[in-house]
């Protein structure tokens, strides 16, 4: 052990180090001082005549984004392995497809260009304010538009999950979305 452990921990303070070392660890473990790349912002899309070859890239990233439902949630995470937060997980999935997203969703949600909740296609994001205050700390993936607007996004209680945004729970909770460019 450190001579600087072994002096808290004979002075007793070592169990207060403890919590601080585990508190800090707390407030940058779901990468706040990691930013991320600004993604660019998405060249617009008109409602029915969007380019092919764009909504092929989309369905293959909404086809890999499947393949983690049923991950487990955990705060700060970012791999399949250790489980994701809702930002981890969206911020993976981007990145897979060569799009670096800011890593916490309040910054996230000013990425690429602002949608309407009517305007909604597969690939933007939506984000939620699930806590006590109007601020942004939720964030899916939309997956489906019809006859529902599904989100992919990692649920705090049930991991990578499918929910519609419109259920009771998420509809009261929208707050904003943004469509992102994949070709960068």
């Amino acid at each position: 052990m450190p001579e600087s452990l072994m002096s808290l921990q004979q002075k007793g303070n070592l169990p207060l180090f403890c919590l601080l070392l585990l508190t800090a660890f707390f407030f940058t473990s779901c990468g706040t001082a990691r930013k991320a790349g600004r993604a660019s912002a998405a060249k617009p899309r008109e409602a029915g005549k969007s380019d092919p070859s764009a909504s092929a890239e989309i369905n293959h990233m909404l086809d890999f984004a499947r393949e983690y439902i049923g991950i487990k949630y955990r705060y700060g995470g970012n791999t399949p392995r250790e489980g994701f937060d809702c930002s981890g997980f969206a911020c993976f999935v981007f990145n897979e497809f060569g799009v670096q997203l800011p890593r916490v969703s309040a910054d996230m949600s000013k990425a690429g260009r602002y949608v309407g909740k009517n305007e909604l296609e597969k690939g933007d994001l939506v984000f939620f304010a699930t806590g006590s205050t109007r601020r942004i700390n939720h964030v899916g993936i939309v997956i489906e538009t019809r006859p529902n607007v599904l989100m992919i996004h990692s649920s705090s209680s049930k991991g990578i999950r499918l929910d519609d945004i419109n259920s009771e729970y998420y509809r009261n909770r929208y707050v904003t979305s943004r469509r992102v460019d994949l070709d960068q």
